[in-house]
Order: structure tokens, then sequence, then C-alpha cells
């Protein structure tokens, strides 16, 4: 009996953003700032975790993402199984007869079709996505910049603003001990830096809004 490939009905696009987390942009921010030297002055700490997940911008361009990959996905499962149906009405035909053929070829296009089809879009998601993240990295490292600049920082480092410990777990508490900030006092700038970029973004927003000026 002659085989066709058919996709599985399960989500082609399964490895796609909707799967990801935003921890990334966090650690490859949160690097950038703590790699860096700076004469004896001003320190301020900022949770970049913190910032990520509230940045609104990313979040509703993140949400928004994850929200037309799952359509996606669902229309590409819809097509699988419609594949499913006409291979399983291939193989109720004697091999070889015209209408296995014919079934045949028609299976084998779709099929390819869908292939070519699903690849192209993981790779369009994945680069809207790798722009999403690129947008936020220079946004949240330009409001990071403009708050140092205001309050007189010399050097930011991340930490974490939780100080909620699981005593019953000897190796959260460890993680605890672990951290690059043990204690601070008034050195969070976490909420400045979010305050700054919703600000900038709100900005944005009514600017977008404006008529055009007409030129004299």
């Amino acid at each position: 009996m002659s085989r066709v490939a058919v996709p599985n009905s399960t989500s082609p696009l399964s490895s796609t953003p909707e799967r990801r987390f935003r921890l990334p942009l966090a650690l490859a921010i949160a690097a950038t700032w703590s790699c860096a030297s700076a004469a004896a002055g001003e320190l301020g700490l900022v949770d970049m975790a913190k910032v990520v997940a509230n940045y609104d911008r990313f979040v509703v361009a993140t949400a928004d993402l994850k929200a037309r990959t799952t359509d996606i996905a669902k229309q590409f499962n819809r097509r699988g199984k419609a594949l499913q149906a006409l291979k399983q009405e291939m193989d109720s035909k004697s091999p070889g007869s015209e209408q296995h053929l014919v079934l045949k070829g028609k299976l084998e296009r779709l099929a390819a079709d869908l292939k070519a089809e699903t690849e192209d879009q993981k790779r369009r998601l994945r680069f809207e996505e790798a722009q999403i993240y690129a947008d936020a990295y220079e946004e949240i490292l330009e409001a990071i910049q403009r708050v140092a600049d205001d309050r007189g920082y010399d050097l930011i480092l991340r930490f974490k603003s939780d100080t909620e410990i699981d005593r019953t777990s000897s190796e959260a508490i460890v993680q605890h001990l672990n951290r690059d900030v043990i204690f601070q006092r008034n050195r969070d700038i976490t909420q400045l830096v979010l305050e700054q970029l919703n600000q900038d973004r709100r900005e944005q927003q009514q600017a977008a809004l404006q008529p055009p000026q007409e030129s004299r």
C-alpha cells in the first residue's frame, strides 16, 4: 500500500512564541547593565523580571502575538484533520485504481502545501517575536538610562525585589542567600523605570492621534 505523509493534527506551531517566556529578555538586559563598570557614585537597583512583566507595550504585543499564533495553529489543525479524512478516503479505494491515484495525487499536493505554509508561518512568527523583543530591549535600556541620568545614578544593577522566603525549603533559602543583592535601602528604581516606559508609550499614542500639521 502506498504511503503519503500527512501532517499530524497536533498543532504544527507548537514551538512558536506562545510557548516562550519573557525571562530571557530580562536576563539579556540585566547582563548589559550588570557588566558595566562605573566610577564610585550613586548605585541603583532594578528588578528586570518585574519591569518586563509590567511593561504595557511589551505585554500587549506578546499577548497579541500569542493570540494570532493560536488562531493560526487552529487553522492548520483543521487542515491537518481534513487531510487525515482524505487519506482515509484514499485508503478505502483499491490500490492502483483511478480513484485511488487521483486521491493520492491530491493528498500529496495538499500535504506539501500545508507543510510549506506551516514552515513559512513559523519563520514569520519567529521574526516578529524577535522584533518585539528587540524593540522592548532598546526601550527598557533607554528608560533606565533616562532614570539614571535624572536621578544621578552612575551604576544600575539587577536584583530581585521579592523578599519572601520559603522557610520549608533549604534550597530556596540558599538561593535567596546567593542573590546578587541581599539588602538594599532606597535603591530600587524599578517603579521609576516602569513609569518612564509607560509614560513614553502614552506620549507616543497621543502623538499618533494628532492630525498632521499642514506645511505653509
